[in-house]
C-alpha cells in the first residue's frame, strides 16, 4: 500500500480512535464478550512479563507489572488495549513497548497500530530503566543505532501509537524520548491524559525525530516516509527534564501538532534549550509546528536565559502558532533579530507576524524584544467618555485613552448610516493616531454628526496592538442628550440638550430620514405642530435674489442663490461677506439658471448655534443686503411646508437654547 494512503488511513483512525474505545470497550460487559483477551497478573506472567505483542482487543481487570519489553514485530499488527481505569507498572530495563521493528538487518516489521485507552502507566520504585535502541532508517538502510530511547514507548517504521486518556509517569532514558520517542516515519496521537516526572538527554517527555536525510528516504526503489509526527490534544506535560535540550518536548526536524495543550514546570538543564519545548530544524526539511487553541506553555526552566518555554532554533520555516498563550508565557527565537516594523520579526530570513501570538488574558500583548516574544502587561486603550458640541456641525466628541498602545499602530474607526428613501447610506472613517486630537493624556476624536441622525447608532472602535485587538463602544447623539436632561447639570444645559434632540426629531420628519428612530421626549410630538417659537416674516431683497437654502445633513451653513440675468457676463461675479469683525470673498458657483454662494461662517466651518441670529452683510456685483440663520428660519416659517415650519421652530429653539446656555 502506498505510504501516503496508509498515512491517511492513520490519521483517520487517530480521530476515530476515542470514540470507538469507549463504543467497543465498555467497561461491565467487556471482560465476558468472548472476542476481547483480559489481561491480569496471570496472564502477565504467562507471557513473559510482558505486555501483549499478538494481534487482537485486549482489557485489563486489575493493576498489573511488567519487567520486560514487548515488541511488536508482526507487520501490519493491530492492537487496542483498554485499561479499564487500571494502572501498569514497569520495572524493566528498556520500553513499555517497542511498535514496529528495525533493526542492523533490515525493516522487518512496520504499519503498526496500538491503541491504548483510560489509565495509567508507571514505573516501580525500584526502577532504573535506560529505554531501548532506536534505529535509524536512511539510505544506507537501517544505520545509526541510538541506545537509550523512549521510556515507555518507542515507535519505529510508520506505526502508530494513540493514547486516549492515559497518564504516564517517571520514565527515564540516557538519550531521547523520556516516555515517548517518536521517529522512522511513525505518528503519536494523544488524545487528553498527561506525562509527568520523566527524564532523558533530550526530550523529556516526548521527543519526535526525523533522519537528517530529509522527510523520506529511498531504498531499493521503495520511498519510506521518515518523519516522526506527534499530535496532541488536550495533553498535560508537566515536571519533566531534559539534561541538554527540551525537557518538556524536543521536536528535532519532526512535525509537531498541538491544540489545547498545558507545557508547564519542566526544566532543560544544558544548552541546547527549551525549558518546555525545543523545536530544531537544522536541515531545512519543512517541519511542521502548527499550535493552536488555548495553548498554556509557561512557567518552564531552562539552563539558558530566555529559552524557558518555547525554544526555536536553527532554520525554522513553518510556524503556524494561533492559540492563546497563558500571560507568563516567553517564546524565544535563536539568532533572531528585529524588522523596521514591530509588527513582525525576521528568524533567518524568514519573517513571523507577531499577530499569531494571542494571549488569552487581554491585559497582555505579545511583543518582540532582545531576540524573544514575550508578553509584557499592558493597559488595554479604552473609550472614557463623550460631549456634543455644536459650534458649526453638531459634533460627538469621545475622549480615548490609548493605554500602553500610544502609538502609530493604533488606529480608530467611527461609523453608522441612515435611511432616506429607502437608501442607506453608510458613513465610516478611520483615523491614525496622528489625526487625533491630544489632549494632555488622552486624545479627541471628533464625529460630525448629521442633524438627523441623533438617534443613528455611532460605532466607535478602537484597533491596537500587535495581534488585532479591538475595543468598542456604541454611542447616540440622543442619549448623550437625555443623560444631560435626566444628570446633575443646570436648567440651561438641560433645555439645551433637550431642543437639540427636538431639533434632530424634527430634521428627520422633515428629510423623511431614520423616522421609525424618532426620539421620545415628553410633550412633543413629531407628527403635529411645534409651537410658535419664532416670527414668520418675508424677506424683501433686491429682485436679484432668488432664495436661500440652509444645510442639515453636515455644516450649518447657507446658500444664497442669484438670478445670472441681473449680472452682466458669463460667469459668476465674487461676494464679499461681511461679518463686522472680518470679512470674507466668495465664488459663486453656476447652478442652473443662477448662481450659488455657500457662506459658512466666520470660521468657515459653519454658523455655531449661537451666531443663529448675527446678521452678514453680503455684496455681489450692484446686489447688497443683510441674512443669517434666523433670517432664513422666519422665512421657512412664513411659507414653508408644515414639516419645515416645524423644523424652523425647532432649529430657532435650539440656538435660543444654545445661546443661554453659552
Amino acid at each position: 500500500m502506498d505510504t501516503e494512503v496508509k498515512k491517511h488511513i492513520k490519521a483517520f483512525a487517530a480521530l476515530c480512535s476515542l470514540a470507538m474505545v469507549f463504543s467497543i470497550f465498555s467497561a461491565s460487559a467487556l471482560a465476558s464478550d468472548p472476542e476481547l483477551i483480559v489481561i491480569d497478573q496471570a496472564y502477565i506472567t504467562d507471557h513473559g512479563n510482558k505486555m501483549p505483542t499478538e494481534r487482537g482487543d485486549y482489557i485489563l481487570t486489575e493493576d498489573i507489572s511488567v519487567s520486560d519489553t514487548a515488541q511488536i514485530s508482526d507487520d501490519r499488527a493491530v492492537l487496542s488495549i483498554d485499561l479499564n481505569g487500571h494502572t501498569i507498572t514497569y520495572s524493566g530495563s528498556g520500553s513499555v513497548y517497542i511498535v514496529g521493528n528495525v533493526d542492523t538487518t533490515g525493516i522487518l516489521a512496520g504499519n503498526v497500530d496500538l491503541t491504548i485507552s483510560n489509565g495509567s502507566i508507571t514505573t516501580a520504585s525500584g526502577y532504573t530503566g535506560g529505554g531501548s535502541t532506536d534505529y535509524w532508517i536512511s539510505n544506507a538502510l537501517c544505520s545509526k543505532p541510538d541506545p537509550g530511547r523512549g521510556g515507555c514507548f518507542l515507535l519505529q517504521n510508520s506505526s502508530s501509537l494513540t493514547l486516549n486518556d492515559v497518564d504516564i509517569s517517571n520514565f527515564h532514558v540516557t538519550d531521547e524520548g523520556g516516555a515517548i520517542q517518536v521517529g522512522n516515519g511513525s505518528y503519536l496521537y494523544m488524545n487528553g491524559g498527561s506525562i509527568t516526572g520523566c527524564s532523558a538527554k533530550n526530550g523529556g517527555g516526548i521527543a519526535v525525530h526525523t533522519s537528517s536525510k530529509g522527510r523520506s528516504s529511498t531504498i531499493n526503489g521503495i520511498t519510506y516516509n521518515i518523519v516522526g509526527t506527534a499530535r496532541l490534544v488536550g495533553v498535560t506535560i508537566s515536571d519533566n527534564t531534559a539534561t541538554e535540550g527540551g525537557g518538556g518536548i524536543r521536536a528535532l526536524r519532526g512535525d509537531l501538532y498541538m491544540k489545547d495543550c498545558t507545557i508547564t514546570d519542566n526544566t532543560c538543564n544544558g544548552s541546547i534549550g527549551g525549558g518546555g519545548i525545543q523545536i530544531e530544524n537544522n536541515t531545512n526539511n519543512q517541519q511542521i509546528i502548527q499550535i493552536e487553541g488555548s495553548i498554556q506553555v509557561y512557567g518552564n526552566h531552562s539552563h539558558e536565559a530566555g529559552e524557558e518555554d518555547l525554544f526555536f532554533s536553527h532554520n525554522m520555516k513553518s510556524i503556524n502558532l494561533v492559540g492563546d498563550l497563558n500571560a507568563s508565557s516567553k517564546i524565544y527565537f535563536k539568532r533572531g533579530t528585529l524588522n523596521t516594523s514591530d509588527k513582525y520579526f525576521i528568524v533567518n530570513d524568514y519573517s513571523y507576524d507577531l499577530s499569531s501570538f494571542i494571549c488569552s488574558d487581554s491585559s497582555y500583548d505579545a511583543v518582540y524584544s532582545n531576540g524573544a516574544i514575550v508578553l509584557q502587561r499592558v493597559t488595554a486603550p479604552k473609550i472614557t467618555g463623550c460631549n456634543v458640541a455644536v459650534s458649526g456641525s453638531i459634533l460627538l466628541n469621545a475622549q480615548l485613552n490609548l493605554g500602553s498602545y500610544d502609538d502609530d499602530n493604533t488606529s480608530v474607526t467611527y461609523a453608522y448610516s441612515y435611511t432616506k428613501n429607502g437608501q442607506t447610506k453608510n458613513i465610516e472613517k478611520t483615523l491614525a493616531r496622528t489625526e487625533l486630537t491630544s489632549s494632555g493624556s488622552n486624545y479627541i476624536l471628533t464625529i460630525p454628526v448629521e442633524s438627523a441622525c441623533m438617534t443613528a447608532p455611532i460605532e466607535i472602535a478602537i484597533h491596537y496592538g500587535t495581534s488585532g485587538k479591538t475595543v468598542s463602544e456604541t454611542f447616540t447623539i440622543e442619549n448623550y442628550a437625555k443623560a444631560i436632561m435626566d444628570g446633575n447639570y443646570t436648567l440651561a444645559q438641560k433645555e439645551a440638550a433637550e431642543a437639540l434632540i427636538i431639533y434632530g426629531g424634527y430634521a428627520q420628519v422633515q428629510l423623511g430620514i431614520n423616522t421609525e428612530m424618532l426620539p421620545t421626549v415628553e410633550g412633543v410630538d413629531f407628527s403635529s405642530s411645534f409651537a410658535d417659537a419664532i416670527p414668520a416674516e418675508a424677506y424683501e431683497a433686491d429682485e436679484a435674489f432668488y432664495g436661500a437654502s440652509l444645510s442639515l445633513l453636515s455644516e450649518t451653513n447657507l446658500k444664497l442663490y442669484f438670478k445670472k440675468s441681473a449680472f452682466e457676463g458669463d460667469s459668476a461675479p465674487t461676494m464679499t461677506v461681511s461679518y463686522g469683525s472680518g470679512s470674507e470673498t466668495i465664488s459663486g458657483t453656476p447652478n442652473g439658471g443662477y448662481y450659488m454662494y455657500t457662506i459658512k461662517g466666520p470660521a468657515g466651518t459653519g454658523f455655531p448655534a449661537t451666531q443663529y441670529d448675527r446678521e452678514f452683510t453680503y455684496s455681489v456685483g450692484d446686489v447688497s443686503g443683510n441674512y443669517s440663520i434666523y433670517t432664513y428660519l422666519k422665512v421657512a416659517k412664513n411659507g414653508g411646508s408644515d414639516a419645515l415650519k416645524n423644523l424652523a421652530e425647532a432649529y430657532y429653539n435650539f440656538a435660543k437654547k444654545c445661546k443661554a446656555v453659552a
